[in-house]
Protein backbone atom coordinates (compact mmCIF):
# COMPACT_ATOMS: atom_id res chain seq x y z
CA UNK A 1 0.00 0.00 0.00
CA UNK A 2 1.39 3.40 -1.40
CA UNK A 3 0.41 6.69 0.30
CA UNK A 4 1.36 9.63 -1.04
CA UNK A 5 3.06 8.54 -4.13
CA UNK A 6 2.54 5.90 -7.40
CA UNK A 7 4.39 2.84 -7.44
CA UNK A 8 3.72 1.26 -11.08
CA UNK A 9 2.41 -2.57 -10.45
CA UNK A 10 2.67 -2.80 -6.46
CA UNK A 11 1.13 -6.10 -6.38
CA UNK A 12 3.50 -7.65 -9.11
CA UNK A 13 0.12 -9.21 -11.17
CA UNK A 14 1.54 -7.61 -14.30
CA UNK A 15 4.49 -9.92 -14.92
CA UNK A 16 4.65 -13.25 -16.66
CA UNK A 17 6.12 -16.04 -14.94
CA UNK A 18 9.85 -16.30 -14.48
CA UNK A 19 10.02 -12.48 -16.53
CA UNK A 20 10.40 -9.41 -14.81
CA UNK A 21 7.79 -7.41 -13.80
CA UNK A 22 5.92 -4.38 -15.15
CA UNK A 23 7.73 -1.02 -13.56
CA UNK A 24 10.48 -3.18 -11.62
CA UNK A 25 14.25 -3.91 -12.09
CA UNK A 26 15.62 -6.79 -11.12
CA UNK A 27 19.77 -6.33 -9.88
CA UNK A 28 21.91 -9.34 -9.83
CA UNK A 29 22.81 -10.66 -6.60
CA UNK A 30 25.47 -13.10 -4.92
CA UNK A 31 22.70 -15.86 -4.89
CA UNK A 32 20.82 -16.24 -7.24
CA UNK A 33 18.49 -13.96 -9.43
CA UNK A 34 15.29 -12.67 -8.26
CA UNK A 35 12.12 -14.24 -9.84
CA UNK A 36 8.25 -13.37 -10.37
CA UNK A 37 6.06 -16.48 -9.42
CA UNK A 38 2.27 -17.53 -10.13
CA UNK A 39 1.27 -18.81 -7.29
CA UNK A 40 -1.86 -17.38 -5.54
CA UNK A 41 -1.37 -19.46 -2.42
CA UNK A 42 1.95 -17.94 -1.41
CA UNK A 43 0.93 -14.49 -2.69
CA UNK A 44 -0.62 -11.43 -0.23
CA UNK A 45 -3.04 -10.52 -2.75
CA UNK A 46 -3.85 -11.36 -5.90
CA UNK A 47 -1.77 -14.46 -7.84
CA UNK A 48 2.00 -13.08 -7.97
CA UNK A 49 4.63 -12.66 -5.99
CA UNK A 50 8.45 -12.36 -6.03
CA UNK A 51 10.19 -14.25 -4.82
CA UNK A 52 14.20 -12.27 -3.62
CA UNK A 53 16.97 -12.24 -1.31
CA UNK A 54 19.21 -9.66 0.60
CA UNK A 55 21.38 -9.38 -2.07
CA UNK A 56 19.05 -9.79 -5.24
CA UNK A 57 16.78 -6.90 -4.84
CA UNK A 58 13.54 -5.56 -6.72
CA UNK A 59 14.08 -1.99 -7.43
CA UNK A 60 11.93 1.16 -8.21
CA UNK A 61 12.16 4.72 -8.33
CA UNK A 62 9.14 6.90 -7.26
CA UNK A 63 8.87 10.74 -6.90
CA UNK A 64 8.63 12.42 -3.75
CA UNK A 65 8.02 15.76 -3.04
CA UNK A 66 9.92 18.11 0.07
CA UNK A 67 7.51 17.98 2.82
CA UNK A 68 4.97 15.58 1.24
CA UNK A 69 4.80 12.41 3.79
CA UNK A 70 5.14 8.91 1.92
CA UNK A 71 4.16 5.81 3.99
CA UNK A 72 5.04 2.20 1.78
CA UNK A 73 3.25 -1.00 3.60
CA UNK A 74 4.39 -4.59 2.15
CA UNK A 75 4.21 -7.97 3.14
CA UNK A 76 7.24 -10.33 3.54
CA UNK A 77 7.68 -13.66 4.66
CA UNK A 78 11.30 -15.81 5.65
CA UNK A 79 12.07 -18.21 3.27
CA UNK A 80 11.40 -21.79 4.58
CA UNK A 81 14.43 -23.63 6.13
CA UNK A 82 16.01 -25.28 3.20
CA UNK A 83 15.96 -22.20 0.42
CA UNK A 84 12.94 -22.63 -0.63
Amino acid sequence: IVKGAQIENPDFESCPEGAMPVGWKFLPGKKGDSQCIAEAESAASGERYVKLSHDAPAIQEIDVTKGKEISITFSAKPASPGGS
